[in-house]
């Protein structure tokens, strides 16, 4: 019973969007596959971009101590491939990994069962949730940040998630290591903004983060080009955007 009610509950949220999709003016989406997905369901004529989620761009900051090695800021959910990332801190002695965002209490112990499996517990700290402006004070600390999105299992994180994790990173000018995936593509390249792995496999994540974690040359590169590039992903630069768009419907109507 449980699966028909499933497609039952699929099927009329799919008629809903539909009928959304048929009547909006402008869409505008996150990500390419979302936007490929949904405009031949638009009306003919109807303009629609792509727009990422956004950041801050605070000021630079004096260097902080970087009491943190290894940072993960977000939801614990399968989907976001946390339970990868723990699995590579097995390789990464004496670096420790610290994790902060919202958690169910099965999605906290299942991470521990992780560690615990991979030996390193003792190098795994989850922190309770901070209020998104103290996030900025342990993008300072940290000398890693990675993203280690899933591909395999996940749609939404290959093809469609667009996190704000890595556009504040971006800002912040910490060091980001991330799985290669076109959600990730989309915004960051490899070796330049971002290192980025092949996801779902526990050992290039812990390569990447340690050559990140001992190459200052590396380091500092793409701490550099991230923060430059972030000024493309500010909550004002996608403000313009969204009134040019609006403007554009205007002149059309």
């Amino acid at each position: 019973a449980a699966p028909d009610a499933l497609r039952r509950k699929a099927r009329r949220r799919a008629a809903l969007a539909h009928r959304i999709l048929r009547d909006v003016d402008a869409l505008i989406c996150t990500q390419k596959a979302t936007l490929e997905a949904l405009r031949p369901l638009l009306k003919r004529g109807a303009p629609a971009t792509v727009l990422g989620n956004g950041t801050q761009l605070p000021p630079p900051r004096p260097e902080a101590p970087g009491d943190i090695d290894v940072l993960y800021c977000g939801s614990l959910k399968p989907w976001k491939g946390v339970d990868t990332l723990v699995a590579a801190m097995r390789t990464l002695h004496p670096w420790k990994l610290t994790i902060v965002g919202p958690a169910a209490r099965q999605d906290v112990e299942r991470l521990r069962q992780v560690a615990l499996a991979m030996g390193c517990l003792e190098r795994v700290e989850i922190l309770a949730p901070v209020k998104p402006a103290e996030v900025w004070d342990l993008y300072a600390r940290a000398k890693v940040g990675v993203i280690p999105l899933p591909d395999a299992a996940f749609v939404e994180a290959r093809d469609y998630t667009s996190p704000l994790k890595l556009f504040e990173m971006m800002a912040a000018g910490l060091p980001i290591v991330c799985s290669r995936l076109n959600s990730l593509q989309e915004y960051v390249s490899d070796g330049r903004e971002a290192l980025m792995v092949a996801p779902d496999d526990p050992r290039p994540l812990a390569e990447g983060i340690r050559k990140v974690l001992t190459d200052n040359a590396l380091h500092h590169g793409l701490a550099a080009a991230a923060r430059a590039r972030a000024a493309e992903f500010t909550w004002d630069a996608r403000g313009a955007r969204i009134v040019a768009l609006a403007q554009e419907l205007l002149l059309g109507l």
